[in-house]
């Protein structure tokens, strides 16, 4: 539907240039050049419109984590990598952060995140812990999820360079 897909754009355009808590569903409107009962019949709320744009996100990690265990066959690294990029990313770019943050505090997005979190980890993770069920994976994520929010959420400064939280992060998770 083509008044759908504007919606969407105009969304996502405004989420990624002013941020998610920047944007309203009256600029979403203005962009899209259309009312809100256009939109509030598509999406209930700016959280459907982020749940759309987080799974964009997780489509694009997960090519990303395929490329990578293509090219090292290394699980483990492809993990760690995925997991950095979005730290790195979030610390020197404040919308991106801003995205990440909402799409962790949202429960039902959170909910998504730890859904997808839990079968990508288990893909990944399975032959190096073959003991572990799926719902191993499920309960581990649960709190990984946590972990990461605050990896994203914590800024660096002058007693927290971004090499150390990354490798916190790591240690942390790898250590789960």
């Amino acid at each position: 539907n083509a008044l759908e897909f504007e919606i969407v754009r105009a969304a996502t355009t405004l989420f990624l240039e002013r941020g998610y808590s920047n944007t309203t569903m009256k600029m979403i409107c203005k962009e899209a050049n259309t009312g809100l009962g256009n939109i509030t019949y598509y999406f209930h709320s700016k959280d459907d419109l982020l749940l759309l744009l987080v799974e964009e996100l997780m489509d694009f990690h997960s090519d990303m984590i395929e490329r990578i265990v293509s090219d090292t066959n290394d699980n483990l690294f492809a993990y760690s990598v995925e997991l950095v990029s979005q730290i790195a990313l979030c610390e020197v770019d404040s919308r991106a952060r801003d995205i990440y943050r909402s799409a962790y505090s949202c429960p039902g997005i959170m909910d998504f995140i730890k859904s997808w979190g839990a079968k990508k980890n288990s893909a990944l993770l399975e032959e190096m812990l073959p003991d572990w069920s799926e719902q191993d994976f499920i309960n581990r994520e649960n709190i990984v999820a946590f972990v990461e929010f605050s990896a994203i959420d914590a800024k660096c400064n002058d007693n927290f360079s971004l090499e150390q939280k990354i490798s916190l992060t790591l240690d942390t998770l790898l250590s789960l």
